[in-house]
Formats: C-alpha cells, sequence, structure tokens
C-alpha cells in the first residue's frame, strides 16, 4: 500500500518465452506511483529501444522526470528476462526533498541508481505489481495476450527484515555494492 521515508522492496518476476514485445504499445509491469490520480515516480517496463531496436525488450526503469521522454535504463536483457525467475530488491528513500534516492538490484547485483526526489510533496508511494498496458491504440488488431507471474512480494523498513535470505541473498552483501 502507502509508503513514507526508508524502505525496502522485492518482488520475483516470470514471463513466459513466448511473452510477446507489443511497441508502441506501453507495457509497465510494476511501478511506484503517487497516490490518487498524482503521476508515476518510477516504472518498470518491457520497453523497446528506438535507437537500437534491436536490443530492445527486457526490464527498463524510468524514473518520472524521463517518462514522457522516454529516457529509460535496462536493468535486464530480454533473453534473461524471459523463461526464468528474476529476483527484484529495491531499497528507497522515499520523500519530495533532494536526499531521495531508489537503489535496483537484479538478481543480487546492483543495476540501477537515482538520486533526488521520489515523490510529491504532501504525497505518498503506492506500489502496484501487474501488467499495465497504454497507447493500445497505436498498435492496430487485437492485442496479443501476455501473462506475467509475480511472487515474493514484500516490503520492509530494512533490508533484514525484508528477509533476503529467504531468496538467497545476503544484507551484507547487497548493501555493501555501488555503481561504478
Amino acid at each position: 500500500c502507502c509508503m513514507k521515508g526508508n524502505l525496502w522492496h522485492a518482488w520475483s518476476i516470470f514471463l513466459p518465452k513466448d511473452f510477446p514485445n507489443i511497441f508502441p504499445v506501453k507495457t509497465a509491469m510494476g511501478q511506484f506511483h503517487n497516490d490518487g490520480d498524482n503521476p508515476v515516480e518510477f516504472q518498470f517496463n518491457n520497453y523497446f529501444d528506438k535507437y537500437s531496436p534491436k536490443k530492445s525488450g527486457g526490464y527498463w526503469v524510468l524514473p518520472a522526470e524521463t517518462i514522457s521522454s522516454h529516457v529509460a535504463t535496462k536493468i535486464l536483457e530480454q533473453e534473461d528476462l524471459l523463461g526464468k525467475w528474476n529476483d527484484i530488491i529495491v531499497n528507497a528513500k522515499w520523500t519530495h526533498k533532494a536526499d531521495g534516492f531508489l537503489k535496483v538490484w537484479v538478481n543480487g547485483k546492483l543495476s540501477y541508481e537515482y538520486k533526488g526526489r521520489t515523490h510529491l510533496k504532501k504525497d505518498i508511494i503506492e506500489q502496484e505489481i501487474g501488467i499495465y498496458r497504454s497507447f493500445t491504440h497505436r498498435r492496430p488488431g487485437p492485442d496479443p495476450t501476455q501473462v506475467a507471474y509475480f511472487d515474493e512480494i514484500r516490503f520492509a523498513k530494512s533490508c533484514k527484515k525484508l528477509k533476503i535470505k529467504d531468496l538467497g541473498y545476503s544484507c551484507k552483501e547487497i548493501e555493501s555494492q555501488s555503481l561504478k
């Protein structure tokens, strides 16, 4: 539900090998959203890279300030996303101030880091998991079926309380990583 402050989140995602990338339809598979009708802060998409179509697909992170410009960071390649379970761990300081952050680990490896405002003032964040499709009018004909499986969805106020040891990870190892 609704979160403020420094929190930890985890989920596992599985997409079948035949999961279709239906670009130019936008396919989000999870997001951290401001409550009510306020905008998404961070979105996780099965994305299409218009500059490198051969590198398309995979799991991408888009922060709020780049969602409209489609500036995304790939955190998982398409061939690594399909047909296997992948574990996502997120540590975020949810704040309207400049000292916020969001870090994303994929299968135990730090893959993304953002620093700055992470939600709107006087707002709270809601985590939403599932397939969200938008701009479906961009694709002719009926949209193919997309199936995604999610498991081990959890959040806590500390890495230790997230119990990632159950997933085969160590908080000491996770917390010691940095992007260089």
